[in-house]
């Protein structure tokens, strides 16, 4: 295991313990705030009484029954303001409901499971495996229940049922969660006495115990809660519109059916140890210092032979020994505490590993479970809604053959009316025609004709007249001429209709054309789009990156080349003060006297120095004489007179006449130091 390797370790181990008590602390706070509230009086969710429990879930349900329709109008208007992100907030708030009801559950679990002594005395009964296995049994109860929950919630909603079905739906869900709160309490005592088992091992004094045991499962609830919220989180961030609000309906569907997974989840089930059996670095550490203390006894009893041999007395032998075994004793000490710190750092790697491993397949699972709902919603969705097509489609289709009924019998009533009053037409027109006796009597047979016939006739048939025969002849042309005209009309109103359908036809193709043009139009523009986009992020890119280099090329080369403008001064030449006397003057001295003959000179200089400046001050400056001069060196100067230098020369010219002072006045030092060296001090004038 390398060492960036183990450092890695302990830092998830720490931050795995820092994140703990972190849980740890903020159970504690809402466990003392749920215990408040319960203090005054606030409607609780498990009670212990079964009639009371079924009363208090009936109100609660019939209480946001009464309430749904205000809400989602309410959500509704939210969501429409407030778009993609209204609806991500909206489930992230349905999960956080969730939450708090699960936390609040387990707290009043607690209380209730040490109220029911019967059940304490039942599960005390059972080993640790036995109730472990109970456990599990009541683990798949819950997962039954579950589907059977889900399935029966999403075949009771809808928001058309009447009052009756409403209430109804009520009753049935109280049903389902009876029998989750039967569950629950059944595990809850089961899980309780494992954790005390688990905690009475840690050395937790018995008044602590009850604490501790609460704070431990409301922390476990918490980390599944997290890690639920993430799983959500991730499926938020890459949906669409559509599959977030199946999402939001079934989040609330779950809340309200009381659907507890990470509660459930907690209670249980057994969290899987890891043990350090078959790790390598710890049974090499074991190997290793069982060698060693195997040598260290070998070399005991060596040395106890050794200083038997050499003829030392018992109380030397002893007095030996015990001095090795003192550093054998520390040798062990520490070759302990290096196992120790193997072995923390193995379960530190193991615990990272199972907390790794559990969190994301308890995220893996609620996501697939997430997904899964909202398509069976989805699918449901879309079955209802092709069964409420079907049910328009054949009230449609009723409606339309009643229409048709209706029709034909009121143009058979038509018929029928029509035909008596051609019938009466006809007996007057006979009557004016014909003798009034003869005519009688064929009015009355007639009539009576009349009368059979319609009575003989069935309801809804209509009556045909009669009509006066007449003799009409017509020509073979005429009758051709007739029947082509009713076949070049017949052939028009054809060929008009095929006209009309091939219209028809081009139109609805056009559409189609135009529509899909749209689309790929659309399609072209949005990859288009992207092309362009993904061309410009790698242009810029390209940029960035020439510039970054452009900017380090010349950062280098500067280094590389400029100069500093940092002005070079003169080595100094200077040695200390031993040049200040001649060979002659330091023969025979020593070194405080040399440094008196050294001081005095010094001071006599300086008294010169002052001198000399003092008259300086007072005497008229003194021009420059260029009589040593001769007449190139005059040249010379004039041609440099001449000459206009720019700020490079002219900074360089300055600096050639501050040398050239500087190294006028080092010269005229040293001769005045050189005069005055030959002189006495006591005698020395200006």
């Amino acid at each position: 295991m390398t060492y960036f390797h183990t450092e890695l370790i302990l830092f998830l181990f720490l931050s795995y313990r820092k994140d703990r008590a972190r849980h740890e602390q903020l159970a504690r706070e809402r466990l003392a705030a749920l215990k408040a509230k319960r203090a005054e009086k606030e409607a609780a969710i498990i009670v212990s009484n079964e009639d009371e429990q079924r009363y208090a879930i009936e109100a609660k349900l019939q209480n946001e029954q009464d309430k749904e329709k205000d809400i989602l109008s309410q959500e509704a208007l939210e969501l429409q303001q407030g778009g993609v992100v209204a609806v991500h907030e909206a489930i992230l708030k349905e999960v956080e409901k969730k939450h708090s009801i699960e936390i609040k559950m387990l707290s009043e679990l607690l209380d209730v499971s040490e109220s029911d002594a019967d059940a304490v005395a039942a599960a005390s009964y059972l080993n640790n495996k036995q109730r472990v296995e109970k456990m599990a049994d009541l683990y798949r109860d819950f997962k039954e229940w579950k589907t059977a929950t889900v399935r029966a919630s999403k075949n009771a909603g809808s928001e058309f049922n009447s009052k009756e079905e409403k209430d109804e739906n009520v009753l049935r869900a109280a049903d389902r969660q009876m029998k989750l709160m039967r569950i629950l309490k059944d595990g809850i005592v089961l899980k309780v006495l494992n954790v005390k088992e688990e905690l009475t091992g840690k050395n937790i004094p018995e008044p602590n115990l009850k604490d501790e045991l609460g704070v431990m499962l409301v922390a476990n609830l918490q980390e599944k809660q997290n890690t639920e919220s993430r799983a959500v989180e991730n499926i938020l961030a890459e949906k669409e519109v559509a599959v977030l609000n199946l999402i939001k309906d079934e989040q609330r569907r779950i809340r309200q059916e009381c659907i507890v997974d990470n509660l459930a989840a907690v209670i249980l089930q057994k969290d899987q140890e890891e043990t350090l059996e078959g790790n390598s670095d710890v049974s090499k550490a074991e190997n290793e210092n069982e060698k060693q203390f195997a040598e260290m006894e070998a070399e005991l009893e060596v040395e106890r032979q050794r200083r038997f041999l050499t003829g030392a007395s018992e109380a030397e032998i002893n007095a030996a020994l015990s001095e090795l075994r003192r550093q054998q004793e520390a040798k062990k000490q520490a070759l302990n505490a290096t196992l120790e710190h193997q072995r923390n750092l193995a379960k530190a790697k193991l615990e990272a590993r199972r907390r790794r491993r559990d969190d994301k397949q308890y995220e893996e699972d609620i996501a697939t479970s997430l997904l899964m709902m909202a398509e069976q919603e989805s699918s449901l969705v879309r079955e209802k809604t092709m069964i409420q097509r079907s049910k328009q489609g054949e009230s449609l289709q009723e409606r339309l053959a009643r229409r048709r009924e209706e029709r034909a019998k009121r143009k058979a009533q038509e018929e029928l009316e029509r035909n008596t009053e051609e019938s009466k037409d006809e007996i007057e027109q006979d009557e004016n025609d014909r003798p009034k006796a003869a005519s009688a009597g064929r009015v009355v047979e007639r009539t009576e004709k009349l009368k059979g016939r319609k009575s003989s006739l069935p309801e809804g048939f209509s009556m045909k007249r009669e009509k006066t025969v007449v003799d009409v002849e017509v020509s073979e042309d005429k009758k051709k001429e007739i029947v082509g005209s009713l076949l070049r009309e017949h052939t028009q109103f054809g060929v008009g209709i095929e006209r009309e359908r091939k219209r028809q036809e081009d139109i609805l193709m056009e559409r189609r054309l135009r529509k899909k043009s749209h689309v790929v139009q659309a399609a072209a523009t949005i990859v288009g789009l992207g092309e362009r986009q993904k061309t410009m992020v790698e242009q810029k890119r390209k940029e960035e990156r020439e510039r970054q280099l452009t900017l380090v090329r010349d950062r280098i080369s500067r280094v590389r080349h400029e100069r500093t403008m940092t002005m070079k001064e003169p080595k100094s030449d200077s040695k200390g003060f031993d040049h200040m006397l001649t060979q002659e003057e330091a023969e025979g001295l020593n070194a405080e006297e040399k440094m008196k003959l050294i001081a005095a000179k010094m001071e006599q200089k300086f008294k010169v120095e002052e001198r000399r400046v003092s008259t300086t001050l007072q005497s008229p400056p003194i021009l420059p004489s260029y009589s040593g001069v001769d007449d190139e060196d005059m040249a010379s100067i004039d041609r440099r007179k001449s000459i206009r230098l720019d700020e490079k020369g002219k900074e360089k010219k300055l600096k050639e006449r501050l040398a050239a002072r500087k190294k006028a006045k080092r010269g005229e030092r040293l001769s005045e130091d050189v005069e005055q060296t030959g002189d006495d001090p006591s005698s020395s004038t200006v």
